[in-house]
């Protein structure tokens, strides 16, 4: 009794049982996957196929295809992952590292006028007129 059942649900893949959708809306059953996802939308938020008026064939895949590449899109935005965040990320990171290679050619060069020319500077000159350090 058991075989027959399982045998008419149909098989989703190896060694796992897939039981079938129904529509409450329309009564309709739908043993594959994608047929049950064509109807009712990518998630509990789509309207299913039977409640939209000309939901039959192509223009039901083209409403399927914009949800998907809506849904993909917002995931894009919030994890930051498309290529206009990446460019800015990249570009920030490029002149945060110019700015950084910048600002030490400057202080290097600033210690080479401190040390070249201390008295130009208002600086004294590390050791005393005896030779000894200053402390």
């Amino acid at each position: 009794m058991t075989a027959p059942l399982l045998t008419s649900l149909g098989q989703a893949g190896e060694g796992s049982w897939e039981l079938p959708w129904r529509c409450f809306h329309c009564d309709e059953t739908f043993t594959s996957r994608h047929c049950a996802a064509a109807h009712f939308g990518a998630d509990e938020t789509a309207e299913p196929a039977c409640k939209i008026k000309g939901g039959e064939g192509g223009l039901l895949e083209a409403l399927r295809r914009a949800e998907s590449q809506l849904a993909d899109a917002w995931h894009s935005i919030h994890t930051e992952s498309g290529e206009a965040a990446q460019a800015y990320y990249t570009q920030n990171a490029r002149h945060r590292e110019q700015l950084i290679a910048t600002e030490q050619v400057g202080y290097e060069r600033g210690l080479a006028d401190a040390q070249a020319h201390p008295e130009t500077l208002g600086l004294m000159n590390a050791t005393n007129p005896k030779g000894q350090p200053n402390v």
